[in-house]
């Protein structure tokens, strides 16, 4: 779960704005390998309301390899001794009025089920995630593919008091007191329709069980990604002309050539809108030429929806063992490649439970990640039960799959090394 410092308490109690000496400690900045998409389209908190089970919106990339915000973490800051932790902030841009940034008034959250050891401070709109092991055996690369940004209304705006600026103990004014006659006039000093992701390392401090988290904040890794800006063009008349263009343009590829990939992306909102499943449903059914050409057309917030077990279509298709779908699914989206189900199983666990036909798609699945350039060590992960891939395949006498694992530096014991 998500911990949530309480935003009644006073900053200075909850964040240690100190930073190393630089003479003495070698550093180096953030390095942002994925920066997030340009335009955003921002959602109110009234729009992700459980009751209303609307799909969340997560801040994307247009970047081919990681497809959300990622960066590097130096590697001096690879370190599983001590606690670091990156600090992810949402700010202002600086513009002809402000010099500096300020924290924004959106909000920037994660889904309130995530898993880990994420704290969010709500006074100053961050999000800290721990440096993990996975992240060191990964060559310090983290994604963040779970971030939530929540507009604020107007009526919110107007009691939200004045801006804290963003990392500013100089003992100079930390907010901007400056009177604004109504919510537009605050959105156009600050221009607010435009915000920046900040990236900083942190260090976990030691302290009680009853004190709130202490960080000590290590300015100078702080790194900023490019200006993002909200997408409120409208056009519901060109909308529709060119969807039933479109429509019309599928059906005939359907007609002649027996080819409904179009027809799909044409309608794959209302696929990913239905109440079932639907490309769960080809799959089993095995209507694997629908499916495949399903998976050519929806986009990742349809591939990535789960079943009962939580699976995703690719985690679907491995335990199914489908190579061909395996293959679709990584050349269109390879980041689903991360997930796993809800016993923890990543997709070389449920091939590794199947037989030694299985051996073909974990080569295929190996080789592709490491032509990526993604850490195939990261996957060799213990699930619910403790199992590692290797040992599944082990205690199910698939050899062939074991022989794979190990030419490719699986482990035997649960320790990555």
């Amino acid at each position: 779960m998500v911990k949530v410092m309480d935003e009644n308490m006073n900053i200075d109690q909850e964040i240690s704005a100190e930073t190393v000496d630089l003479s003495h400690t070698p550093f180096q900045t953030i390095q942002i390998l994925a920066q997030p998409d340009q335009y955003y389209h921002a959602r109110y908190r009234s729009d992700i309301a459980v009751e209303k089970q609307r799909t969340l919106r997560y801040i994307r990339s247009k970047d081919g390899t990681f497809c959300y915000p990622t960066i590097k973490i130096p590697s001096s800051w690879c370190n599983m001794n001590k606690k670091f932790y990156v600090r992810v902030c949402l700010v202002t841009v600086l513009n002809i009025n402000n010099d500096i940034r300020y924290i924004h008034p959106y909000s920037l959250e994660v889904p309130p089920t995530l898993n880990g050891e994420i704290i969010q401070n709500l006074q100053q709109n961050a999000l800290y995630f721990p440096v993990t092991e996975v992240d060191v055996i990964a060559d310090g690369i983290k994604r963040f593919n779970q971030l939530i940004l929540v507009k604020q209304l107007q009526n919110e705006l107007k009691t939200y008091g004045p801006l804290r600026a963003f990392d500013i103990n100089d003992g100079s004014s930390t907010n901007n007191e400056r009177l604004f006659h109504g919510p537009k006039e605050l959105i156009s000093y600050y221009e607010l329709y435009k915000l920046q992701l900040a990236f900083t390392i942190t260090e976990k401090l030691d302290s009680n069980s009853s004190s709130p988290p202490s960080f000590l904040i290590h300015k100078e890794t702080t790194t900023f990604s490019i200006i993002m800006i909200e997408d409120t063009v409208q056009s519901n008349k060109s909308n529709e002309n060119k969807f039933i263009h479109d429509l019309c343009e599928s059906l005939h590829d359907l007609i002649s050539d027996n080819d409904a990939t179009s027809l799909f992306k044409c309608t794959r909102l209302l696929i990913h809108r239905h109440d079932k499943n639907l490309l769960e449903k080809a799959i089993i059914n095995g209507h694997l030429t629908l499916a495949k050409q399903m998976i050519k057309a929806l986009k990742i917030d349809t591939l990535k929806r789960q079943n009962e077990y939580g699976e995703n279509v690719l985690l679907l298709a491995a335990k199914l063992n489908y190579k061909d779908l395996v293959e679709t699914v990584l050349e269109r989206h390879v980041e689903l490649v991360y997930d796993s189900d809800k016993r923890k199983n990543n997709v070389f666990h449920l091939l590794a439970i199947k037989d030694d036909k299985s051996c073909e798609t974990i080569e295929f699945i190996l080789k592709y990640l490491q032509q990526k350039a993604i850490n195939i060590k990261q996957f060799d992960q213990e699930n619910i039960d403790h199992l590692t891939p290797l040992q599944l395949a082990s205690l199910n006498n698939n050899s062939s799959c074991v022989n794979t694992f190990v030419s490719h530096g699986f482990k035997f014991n649960t320790k990555n090394g």
